[in-house]
């Protein structure tokens, strides 16, 4: 179905994102496994916020910079080594309980995923078909979530059975081994597609910018804000109902549980999302998941005291958003073209670092000072007005 070679890339990238998915569940649990309390006149809450995005943060930075690496020494060199160095921050977290280092860690990886993401993107249109672009980046997006899924699923399962060392242990030295198949994928120089157009219109131009604009947004509820409070998030609903459907349940349990759904959307929904934005439009997807990501938003507003509510608007928002970023992706690359679309999806990827980094930060700084319902008015104004935008865009 899919060239070998495009799988010698996303296989790898999704194993490797181990580690990172689980320390969104473990760590906001269990803070004091990884060093993290009060420092410096500064709260437990602003040191999670900060470690849950600093990775996220440093990809502003580091997405052009990997645009450049690919340049200048070809595609496989500096993704073997984002494989290996991210594979060790993982290792780290499982054996470390310093703070510093565990921050110097979350930095590293975050310049490991702007090589490995890009490096995915750039395989999708050097080895998929013309026509079928975004198909192929849906499937790399399915990859990398089920990647996630696993984690919390098997993670939360080991570290019951083991402990938190050893369950990162095993997962960075699985980061490792998929170094065995990335050595597989053939060099290729994307110099083609590297060159920056300096001659870009300026509708396109705007277009990109609101189509940017929405990502952010997407990826600062649903990336950010919904996927590092989700744990604390949820403890808070079970205080005042801790049955679904008859089940009564723990935090861990739903915490991971919240987590998956987000990965099994990813999981399940990119790839049919990447095949119904190639036959029908992507505009039409972009604009019906988004209204669908507004009512989500605005139905976790009122599910503080709901479990069947609170799961209804995770559906709405973890299943939507999925359409809507797949879509942005491939509109992205439609409008950048050739020659510049190394470039411009690095302006894409940052676009999304921008909402996934703050999402986690100014989520916990607000319930610092206040609660949950203010984040979420927060979401929902942010994704109507970058929506606003984004159609403001399609008319030019």
């Amino acid at each position: 179905m899919f060239p070998k070679q495009f799988l010698y890339t996303v296989i790898p990238f999704a194993c490797v994102v181990l580690g990172d998915s689980l320390i969104y569940l473990i760590l906001p649990l269990s803070p004091e496994e990884f060093g993290i309390k009060d420092y410096w006149g500064l709260k437990l809450g602003f040191w999670i916020g900060i470690a849950l995005s600093i990775n996220r943060f440093v990809r502003i930075f580091t997405n052009f910079l990997a645009s450049k690496y690919y340049l200048k020494f070809g595609f496989k060199f500096p993704f073997i080594i984002s494989i290996f160095i991210g594979s060790l921050t993982t290792i780290s977290y499982g054996i470390n309980e310093n703070i510093i280092i565990l921050l110097i860690a979350r930095l590293f990886w975050g310049v490991c995923f702007s090589f490995q993401r890009l490096g995915v993107q750039l395989s999708a249109f050097e080895f998929g078909s013309d026509h079928k672009k975004a198909r192929y980046l849906g499937f790399a997006n399915a990859s990398l979530r089920g990647g996630s899924l696993l984690s919390v699923v098997l993670g939360s399962l080991l570290i019951q059975i083991t402990n938190i060392e050893i369950t990162f242990t095993i997962f960075g030295l699985f980061g490792l081994f998929m170094m065995l198949i990335a050595i597989l994928i053939p060099d290729f120089s994307i110099s083609s597609i590297s060159k920056a157009n300096h001659e870009k219109d300026l509708n396109n131009r705007f277009k990109l910018i609101s189509t940017g604009l929405l990502r952010f947004s997407s990826a600062f509820t649903a990336n950010g804000i919904l996927l590092a409070t989700a744990s604390v998030f949820v403890s808070k609903v079970l205080v005042n109902d801790n049955t679904l459907i008859g089940f009564q349940l723990t935090a861990i349990t739903l915490g991971s549980f919240v987590l998956g759904l987000r990965w099994f959307a990813d999981l399940f929904l990119s790839f049919i999302y990447g095949e119904i934005s190639d036959k029908i439009g992507k505009n039409f997807v972009v604009n019906s998941c988004v209204i669908f990501m507004i009512i989500g938003c605005i139905l976790l507003i009122y599910s503080t005291s709901s479990l069947e509510l609170m799961f209804l608007s995770f559906l709405l928002l973890f299943f939507f958003s999925v359409g809507t970023d797949v879509s942005l992706e491939s509109i992205t690359g439609h409008l950048s073209g050739d020659s510049s679309r190394s470039i411009e999806l690095s302006k894409f990827n940052t676009w999304a670092d921008f909402g996934s980094a703050f999402g986690p930060f100014i989520g916990f700084i607000i319930l610092g000072v206040s609660g949950f319902q203010l984040i979420f008015i927060i979401s929902t104004t942010t994704i109507f007005l970058s929506w606003v935008i984004f159609l403001t865009g399609l008319k030019k």
